[in-house]
C-alpha cells in the first residue's frame, strides 16, 4: 500500500473575505488557518498533503482547484456558511452527485456524514446535515444533467477523487465566530478533522498514552509561575479527539504527545496563562511525565 494523499482546499482567497457576525472574523482567514493546521497534523501522521493554494492572496478557478486532487485519496474544501437567520448553528457537508459509473460518489457521501458529525460534536453546535446539489447544465457534456453544481466538487469528480465541501457551521452566528476565533478551539477542530480524514483513508492516528516514554526526560518543560490551591486535584481529559500536553502554556509550545479522552492527570495547584489569559494547568501524567494542558478540556474528578 502506497503513501496516502489528501488534498485540502482553503475555501476562499484573501484575508478579509466574508465578514462574520463578530468584528475581526473573516471566513477566508479562518479556513486558511484551519487548513494549514490540518495539513501539519496529517503530515505528522505520514500522510502527504496537497493544498490547492499556497498564497492566501491568490484567486484560482473553482474547477481547477478540485482537479488539483488528481491522484489523491480524498479532497476536502473548507468553509464556514452564512444565512439570514443569525441563530442558525449547524454543520453542513456537501457531497458528490450520484453517478452510476463511479464509486467515488458513494465514498463522498459516506465521508461527508462522518466528518459533519465530528465537526458538530467538536464545535458543540445544534445539528448537522449533508446533501448534494445538481448543476442546471450538462457540465461534462455527456448528455445528462447529473453534474455537480459546485465547481470545486465538479473538479474533484473530474479528478476521480471522493470530494466534499465542509461548512464548519455559520459565521452569521456570533457564538460560532467567537468559538472559531479562539486558537485553542481551532486547533482542537483541526485535530478532530484530521483524525477523521486519516481514518477514512486507512491511516490510524498514533495517540500518546500515560504509559508512553516520559517526554520530559528529553524536552524541557516550562516552570509554572502561579499557584491556586482550588485547582489542586485529579482531572480527566474530556476532548473527544484527545488533548495535547505541551512544554508550556499556549499552542505555540511543542506538544509532548496527545492524551486520550478519559486519561486522568494530577495537578497540585500550579498553572500558567497564555497570551489570551486562558489557564493552562501544569499536570503530571506520571512521576516523570509532566507538562501543560488547556483547562477547558480537563474535568475535575
Amino acid at each position: 500500500m502506497g503513501k496516502k494523499r489528501i488534498c485540502l482546499d482553503p475555501g476562499h482567497y484573501g484575508s478579509k473575505y466574508n465578514k462574520g457576525a463578530v468584528s475581526g472574523y473573516y471566513e477566508s482567514a479562518i479556513v486558511w488557518k484551519l487548513t494549514y493546521m490540518e495539513k501539519e497534523i496529517l503530515e505528522k501522521m505520514g500522510i502527504e498533503v496537497i493544498v490547492t493554494r499556497t498564497n492566501i492572496t491568490k484567486d484560482m478557478d473553482l474547477i481547477e482547484r478540485g482537479k488539483k486532487a488528481a491522484g489523491c485519496d480524498l479532497f476536502v474544501s473548507n468553509h464556514t456558511n452564512a444565512c439570514d437567520d443569525a441563530s442558525v448553528r449547524r454543520v453542513v457537508g456537501i457531497y458528490l452527485m450520484d453517478n452510476n459509473k463511479t464509486t467515488i460518489d458513494e465514498k463522498s457521501k459516506e465521508f461527508a456524514g462522518k466528518l459533519a458529525k465530528v465537526v458538530k460534536e467538536t464545535m458543540g453546535v445544534d445539528s448537522y446535515r449533508t446533501y448534494s446539489r445538481k448543476a442546471s447544465s450538462d457540465r461534462d457534456k455527456d448528455g445528462k444533467k447529473n453534474d455537480n453544481y459546485y465547481g470545486v466538487l465538479h473538479g474533484g469528480f473530474l479528478a476521480g477523487v471522493p470530494s466534499i465541501i465542509m461548512e464548519h457551521s455559520f459565521h452569521t452566528n456570533s457564538a460560532t465566530c467567537k468559538w472559531l476565533m479562539d486558537e485553542a478551539n481551532l486547533r482542537k477542530l483541526a485535530e478532530a478533522c484530521a483524525k477523521c480524514m486519516a481514518e477514512f483513508v486507512g491511516v490510524k492516528p498514533q495517540v500518546a498514552t500515560p504509559s508512553a516514554k516520559p517526554a520530559t526526560k528529553i524536552t524541557k518543560v516550562d516552570s509554572a509561575q502561579h499557584k491556586l490551591e482550588l485547582l489542586r486535584g485529579k482531572y480527566k481529559v474530556t476532548a473527544n479527539s484527545g488533548l495535547h500536553i505541551r512544554t508550556g502554556a499556549g499552542t505555540n509550545n511543542d506538544s509532548l504527545g496527545v492524551l486520550k479522552k478519559g486519561t486522568v492527570v494530577r495537578n497540585y495547584g500550579w498553572y500558567n496563562t497564555d497570551k489570551t489569559g486562558k489557564k493552562w494547568l501544569y499536570v503530571a501524567v506520571s512521576d516523570d511525565f509532566t507538562g501543560y494542558c488547556h483547562i477547558d478540556y480537563l474535568q475535575k474528578c
